[in-house]
């Protein structure tokens, strides 16, 4: 269970090698066979650790009218008892430091996709004003879509709009503070083959997705 709790945090974490189990040390009167303790604590360099989970195990105190069956033999036998604590305050603050302590060379908030606030934006890229309310159109049409669909689109209208590539730019570093996941740029190439470009806030890197492939390419991509 120790394990299977440290990948749990693992998996939440921008980088799960921060993650490890410090077993605890027990009082003298306390016998190692009746009473075990753990806890798995996340590391950030010099500013310290922090302890987001306290696991122990303990036996239940002999008693012959509490005794249960051993799904293996069959014999009753006195139980034993796994207790998680988890203080709802400390994990949060671990799991925001974890997505600002990533060493990038600009601020960007890395937290895991599916804790992330937004979950997506939309940047409309105009260079041709007789299509711009066209554009508009199919931005306003994706908004629709995708929180038909249940996905959480950024503050505001979670639709962007210009025509300069470098507020784009501005933008999408914008979008990487708020800790957003995916960014959809559309243009006018958009509206004649129905590509657009998916681009991801944690490698930085855009792929080219068709405009019949949303929501189900996002929600795949959180589900999973």
């Amino acid at each position: 269970m120790q394990r299977e709790s440290k990948i749990w945090w693992m998996r939440l974490s921008s980088n799960p090698s921060r993650y490890r189990i410090v077993p605890c040390d027990l009082a003298e009167d306390l016998n190692p066979k009746d009473y075990q303790a753990i806890d798995i604590r996340t590391s950030y360099g010099d500013a310290g650790e922090v302890t987001v989970e306290q696991l122990s195990l303990v036996r239940v105190v002999d008693d012959k009218d509490f005794r249960l069956p051993d799904a293996r033999t069959g014999e009753t036998v006195q139980p034993t008892v796994i207790r998680s604590v988890i203080e709802l305050e400390t994990a949060t603050c671990a799991l925001l430091l974890d997505g600002c302590d990533h060493g990038r060379d600009s601020q960007s908030l890395l937290l895991h996709r599916v804790l992330a606030p937004y979950q997506c934006g939309i940047a409309c890229v105009e260079s041709d004003s007789e299509l711009s309310a066209d554009l508009a159109d199919l931005g306003q049409h994706l908004k629709h879509v995708l929180n038909h669909a249940g996905l959480r689109l950024s503050e505001g209208s979670g639709l962007f709009s210009t025509k300069d590539a470098s507020h784009l730019a501005e933008h999408l570093l914008e979008t990487d503070m708020l800790g957003i996941p995916y960014t959809l740029v559309i243009n006018e190439q958009t509206l004649r083959n129905g590509l657009m470009q998916l681009r991801s806030r944690d490698t930085r890197l855009a792929e080219t997705i068709h405009i019949s492939d949303v929501p189900d390419y996002l929600l795949n991509i959180f589900k999973n």
